[in-house]
């Protein structure tokens, strides 16, 4: 995709720009990042979406429940999905699936507020009957939930070299007589002064 195509997408989408404004309320400058990636994500979501259906031409359009099943083609085709050797399904980027979900679901919620605020009932029901089928049918999300759990077991994990574990264990051990020596040391002149002011005392006492 072009990056010009995108950023013209994300920034003139009236639903991309509300799910913007609506997460900077919530983060402000702090999460600025975050929401400039949200909005891409989006608008390359939508992209996707108008190559195969030219009739969608706005996430608004997207969060439809006639359009459902194009929109999980689309995120599929976005996050490279694919089946594993024991076919099982799993996806090449598989955070980007659960953030495209969450990004889908706060856009119907938008939705949703925009009619209960202009009294239109029927596109409340429209949104809160779309949320309802990312609940039950959004099963690309536990698939990408999956895939990130696969691929945890092969993480390579360093593990310290010979050299370094000698190296450690005679710095423990001469750490160790260090303190030892001076504790000793310690008792020692503790000792003296004590033996010191015992003698000084008796020698003081009348006889």
């Amino acid at each position: 995709m072009r990056t010009h195509e995108i950023m013209k997408v994300f920034r003139e989408d009236d639903l991309n720009i509300k799910l913007g404004t609506m997460m900077f309320e919530k983060y402000h400058s702090s999460q600025a990042e975050l929401i400039r990636q949200t909005m891409r994500q989006m608008g390359k979501l939508l992209l996707e979406l108008r190559h195969r259906k030219r009739h969608i031409k706005t996430l608004e359009e997207a969060v439809q429940l006639a359009n459902f099943d194009i929109v999980v083609l689309a995120v599929k085709k976005l996050c490279s999905s694919c089946l594993s050797k024991t076919s099982t399904p799993q996806f090449g980027i598989p955070s980007l699936v659960l953030k495209l979900g969450h990004s889908l679901r706060k856009c119907a919620n938008i939705e949703r507020c925009i009619a209960l605020r202009n009294g239109k009932s029927h596109i409340n029901k429209i949104m809160e009957s779309f949320s309802s089928l990312m609940d039950i049918e959004w099963n690309i999300g536990s698939n990408a939930l999956n895939t990130l759990y696969q691929r945890q077991p092969n993480c390579t994990q360093l593990l310290p070299i010979t050299s370094d574990l000698i190296k450690l264990n005679e710095y423990s051990k001469s750490g160790i007589e260090n303190n030892l020596r001076e504790i000793h040391k310690t008792m020692q002149q503790t000792l003296s002064t004590w033996t010191s002011s015992v003698t000084l005392a008796r020698d003081r006492c009348p006889r």
